[in-house]
C-alpha cells in the first residue's frame, strides 16, 4: 500500500541462485538458459534425433533478452543524451553569466571613461580661461612697462 501512495511500483523479489529455498531458483545443467553453446537456431528437437528437450534458450527467452537489452540500451542512450544536454545547458548558463558580468564591467569602464573625459574637458576649459587671463595680464603688464620706460626716458631727457 505504501508503494502506491508514493507512486512507485512495488518491489519485485530478488532471485538469488545461491539460495536453495525454491526449486525454480536452483541452477540445473539442462536449463536451456544456462547453456548457450547448444543453441539450435530455431530447429526443432526432433531433427537432432535425441527426442529430448530442446537445447539452448527458447525463442521466448531470446526475445525477452533482446527486449531487455533494447530497453537497457535505450535507457543508456537517454541517460547519455540527458548528460550531454545538461552539460550544454550548464555551459550555456555559465557563458551567459560571464557575458553578463563582462558586459557589466565593460559598461562600467565606458561610463567611468566618459566621466573622466568630461572632467578633462572641464579642466581643459578652466586651463584655457586661466591662460587667456594670464595673456591679458601679460599684455597689460607689458603696456604698463612700456609706458614706464617711456616716462623714464622722458625724465632722463629732461634732466640731462
Amino acid at each position: 500500500m505504501a508503494s502506491k501512495i508514493k507512486g512507485r511500483p512495488p518491489k519485485q523479489p530478488k532471485v538469488t541462485p545461491a539460495l536453495p529455498s525454491n526449486d525454480s531458483q536452483q541452477l540445473h545443467e539442462n536449463n536451456p538458459g544456462n547453456n548457450l553453446a547448444l543453441e539450435t537456431c530455431g530447429e526443432s528437437s526432433s531433427s537432432h534425433g535425441t527426442g529430448g528437450p530442446k537445447p539452448g534458450p527458447s525463442k521466448k527467452t531470446l526475445n525477452e533478452r533482446k527486449r531487455k537489452y533494447g530497453v537497457s540500451v535505450n535507457k543508456t542512450v537517454q541517460n547519455i543524451e540527458w548528460n550531454v544536454d545538461h552539460f550544454l545547458k550548464v555551459q550555456h548558463e555559465r557563458r551567459q553569466e560571464l557575458y553578463k558580468d563582462y558586459s557589466h564591467q565593460f559598461l562600467t569602464l565606458v561610463m567611468m571613461w566618459n566621466i573622466d573625459v568630461d572632467q578633462i574637458k572641464k579642466q581643459a576649459g578652466k586651463l584655457s580661461d586661466i591662460l587667456d587671463e594670464q595673456q591679458k595680464l601679460f599684455q597689460q603688464f607689458q603696456s604698463i612697462h612700456m609706458q614706464k620706460i617711456e616716462e623714464f626716458k622722458e625724465l632722463c631727457d629732461r634732466h640731462l
